[in-house]
């Protein structure tokens, strides 16, 4: 089991996501220069939301994707994934979208 830490708030430096595991031992994963505001674990690496996209990121390669990104100013507030579907789904504060292979639904 582990935790993942991270800032809403970027500093000068940008943002950080960090992953704890027991024992207290954490590793810094990432920086990002926006903040992000959203985090969760997906097969063999993490998902995750800055304010205004969302990305897969494995650890093991270091190989960071872009799922999607919102052109309308609108933030991404929270990212889940459905476990036998893998479907991706985020949220803003007034709209939740679905990320089915390459489409984008609302």
């Amino acid at each position: 089991h582990a935790m993942y830490l991270y800032n809403r708030k970027a500093g000068a430096g940008g943002s950080a996501v960090y992953v704890l595991v027991p024992g207290g031992r954490y590793t810094k994963l990432l920086d990002v220069p926006q903040p992000v505001t959203s985090v969760q674990e997906s097969g063999n690496g993490l998902l995750f939301c800055t304010e205004h996209a969302v990305f897969h990121y494995t650890p093991a390669t270091r190989e960071l994707k872009s799922l999607a990104a919102l052109a309308d100013g609108s933030t991404v507030t929270s990212v889940a994934e459905d476990p036998e579907s893998h479907r991706v789904y985020f949220a803003t504060r007034s709209k939740v979208y679905a990320i089915d292979g390459q489409t984008l639904r609302l």
